[in-house]
């Protein structure tokens, strides 16, 4: 009888620990491989919260960043980043896709910026980061995920108007192929959850994106932490009300800063052919148990550790009739 507890133990415990298989991971072409560095940009720059403006001369935010893609496209860039939401609330295409496509076309380069893109006629609306290619056409877009809302001094629970809890998160953590390698983005408060910055590292990104636009400065132990744990390089950029806007390479660490709240440019050359080399010979990844970290998928409650009723916490419903005013000074229109 104990025999058979044992074995029963046995298969149960082999069922657990058993390796959790992985999407299939899409190989990097020969040409993308062949790219050994590539020349990336990134801009910290002013601008209106736009999504509650309507685009006038006074405002065009494209026309304010497409000298920042010429000067990219001076410096030979291949790829050049800008905040978070910087562009305004609109459908896409819009006059300011326009504008950008033609000038990401005309450099040659590709350009990352954000936005709150309407997805609808309802007016459903996420914090979106387009992805225009050296043809000037969007090729991908990053929606965030989670939503930073709430006040102080816990930033929970969420305030009903806040705009980004009137937004549709993402739901996913894609991966991009650009013609010199493999990127991932993460939008502002999705740098405060180190997973995301792991499982894309595991999808292959060699570069990740780190848009922001926020007061204070992007932080730089973050960075750097994110950086030496996943093998990758990092771009981070934020609106010029804050500071932070960085460019860091493993395994060497920031190489480019702007650390005050004014705007500025910076560009770096990154060393693609090392980190890949890295990347294949990493013991981290070779180690790695996924069956460990299953725990991870789950729900947990840490207030109830310390005998805290969550149930207590009054978390509002997004509020449709500020939703519906958000649309309205962005000058979108909606239907029922």
């Amino acid at each position: 009888m104990k025999i058979i507890s044992r074995k029963i133990i046995a298969l149960l415990m082999a069922a657990i620990s058993a390796p959790v298989l992985a999407e299939e991971v899409k190989p990097m072409t020969a040409a993308q491989i062949n790219q050994k560095s590539a020349r990336v940009a990134a801009v910290q720059i002013n601008g209106p919260w736009n999504w509650q403006i309507p685009t006038t001369k006074a405002n065009d935010t494209a026309a304010a960043i497409v000298p920042y893609i010429d000067r990219a496209g001076k410096d030979k860039a291949d790829l050049v980043v800008f905040p978070e939401l910087y562009l305004g609330m609109f459908r896409v295409p819009s006059p300011q896709t326009e504008a950008i496509s033609e000038a990401a076309k005309r450099n040659n380069i590709y350009v990352m910026v954000g936005c709150f893109e309407v997805v609808n006629d309802k007016g459903d609306y996420g914090n979106s980061t387009l992805i225009f290619d050296r043809q000037g056409e969007i090729v991908g877009r990053y929606f965030k995920a989670y939503q930073a809302v709430g006040g102080p001094p816990y930033c929970w629970p969420p305030v009903a108007n806040d705009p980004e809890w009137m937004m549709t998160p993402g739901e996913e953590c894609p991966v991009f192929d650009l013609d010199f390698g493999r990127v991932g983005i993460l939008t502002c408060y999705d740098g405060y959850f180190p997973e995301i910055f792991r499982l894309l590292s595991l999808k292959g990104a060699e570069i990740i994106i780190w848009p922001n636009a926020r007061h204070g400065a992007v932080e730089d132990y973050i960075v750097r932490a994110s950086v030496h744990q996943n093998y990758v390089h990092m771009i981070a950029t934020n609106k010029a009300i804050g500071a932070g806007t960085m460019i860091a390479e493993w395994p060497q660490g920031i190489k480019q800063q702007l650390t005050e709240a004014k705007e500025g440019y910076i560009s770096a050359d990154l060393n693609l052919a090392q980190l890949r080399n890295s990347r294949v010979n990493a013991r981290e990844f070779r180690q790695r148990r996924a069956a460990m970290f299953t725990g991870l998928a789950q729900d947990w409650s840490i207030s109830k550790i310390y005998g805290v009723d969550e149930s207590k916490v009054v978390v509002p419903p997004p509020s449709e009739e500020a939703k519906a005013q958000v649309l309205e000074r962005a000058g979108v229109t909606s239907q029922p």
